[in-house]
């Protein structure tokens, strides 16, 4: 309920925000998130996935604890390098940002770690089976976004980074919220503790991280790219698109994706001789109710997206068309992304984000390169990810029937 609600909020942010703020305001805050989600990575080193292995509560925290303690290391290194750069006139801020002052510098490190003590903490809060709260915390942060970001337009001097400001405020609110909850002790960290954390979790920051962070790269390339070689316009309509195509990503994935996954674990346990039609069925489903979604936004947007944005946004519909096959096939496919998990074939899937990430480089690159315009960039980028999405739907049922002929085969 909380996680419906609060993307309910986040909807209405849209048409509101979307007439306060033109396209170069968006283009930053993507770029920012972009680049929030690959450090993000980094900095949880993949060990939020191994908190749902130990038994025992004392050992979870244990997880938790390093975490928070590199994510806190991670950030003041950043904050120190950026407050340096700007101190010496480096613009690093600028380069990486396209923003420069020292407001940046201080709001990335603070986004990293309290983003990184929100995403441990509701791993830690399910786990727990408090769902209420994690409810909670998922409203708040949607109201605290909303609220903050307002308060920023009207209190700033630039509107450009009134968004930033509210994902930030938004994140540090949340964090102190769960850290009122749960007091975790994680400065006093003992060196012998994170070495054996680092030991026994290592096939997770050696084999989680690295997939995890293939595909955080992945996903932000077009966002960062097209503002390095097109610009802020392109950039800001490419980020506005992706919010209103990921919405029902939200909502289908948030309330299918635990039900698909225990479906698809316990066949595999009990019964693996029917692991390719539960496979099969899984798939029909959610690629049949992602076609019925995304056939009516591609009929509809022209009529809708610019009376939903505003005037000035009355050219997004072209891009929100542009991504519904790439967005279909994504929601289609997303239920069964676990799979690689359950049967043991990350090292595959693994291979397959290299390519993915290779080719999307190459399209975004090689538009530029022979002088595309950015609509027809995307285009080649959408292509890429449709080509690989069908891949990975092949991949799906091509290792759900090796496991069940395997399995018939050795009744």
């Amino acid at each position: 309920m909380g996680v419906v609600a609060s993307q309910l909020l986040n909807l209405l942010y849209i048409p509101l925000f979307s007439r306060i703020f033109a396209q170069d305001a968006y283009a930053i805050q993507g770029n920012f998130l972009s680049i929030l989600n690959i450090v993000f990575v980094v900095a949880s080193m993949g060990l939020t996935s191994a908190m749902a292995v130990p038994k025992k509560q004392i050992e979870v925290d244990k997880i938790l604890r390093v975490v928070l303690w590199c994510a806190l290391c991670i950030s003041l290194f950043i904050l120190i390098g950026l407050l340096l750069s700007d101190m010496l006139n480096l613009d690093l801020s600028l380069f990486i940002f396209k923003v420069d002052g020292y407001l940046i510098s201080f709001l990335f490190p603070i986004a990293i770690f309290s983003r990184t003590v929100m995403f441990v903490y509701e791993t830690r809060i399910s786990l727990l089976g408090n769902f209420k709260l994690l409810s909670f915390t998922k409203i708040l942060s949607s109201l605290a976004y909303g609220i903050s970001t307002y308060i920023a337009y009207n209190l700033s001097k630039t509107n450009d980074l009134s968004l930033i400001i509210g994902n930030t405020i938004s994140y540090g609110i949340i964090a102190l919220l769960l850290f009122k909850f749960y007091k975790v002790d994680f400065l006093r960290l003992k060196l012998r503790e994170i070495k054996s954390v680092f030991e026994r979790y290592q096939r997770f920051i050696y084999f989680s991280m690295p997939n995890m962070l293939m595909n955080a790269i992945s996903s932000a390339l077009p966002i960062i790219l097209l503002l390095e070689f097109y610009g802020k316009d392109i950039a800001g309509e490419y980020s506005m698109a992706i919010k209103i195509v990921a919405i029902p990503v939200s909502f289908i994935v948030a309330s299918l994706r635990s039900v698909y996954i225990n479906k698809l674990a316990k066949t595999f346990q009990n019964s693996r001789d029917r692991f390719y039609n539960v496979t099969k069925k899984i798939m029909a489903y959610s690629h049949t109710g992602s076609a019925f979604i995304f056939f009516f936004l591609f009929v509809l947007s022209p009529y809708i997206i610019p009376v939903f944005l505003g005037d000035n946004w009355s050219a997004t519909y072209k891009y929100v068309q542009l991504l519904c096959p790439w967005y279909f096939m994504l929601i289609g496919n997303s239920p069964l992304s676990v799979i690689f998990d359950i049967i043991e074939k990350q090292k595959e899937n693994f291979f397959r984000e290299i390519f993915l990430l290779l080719f999307r480089v190459l399209a975004i690159i090689l538009s530029y390169i022979f002088g595309l315009d950015g609509f027809s960039c995307i285009v080649n980028f959408v292509i890429v990810s449709v080509i690989f999405n069908i891949f990975l739907s092949w991949m799906i049922l091509f290792y759900s029937k090796k496991v069940t002929t395997i399995n018939v085969n050795l009744e």
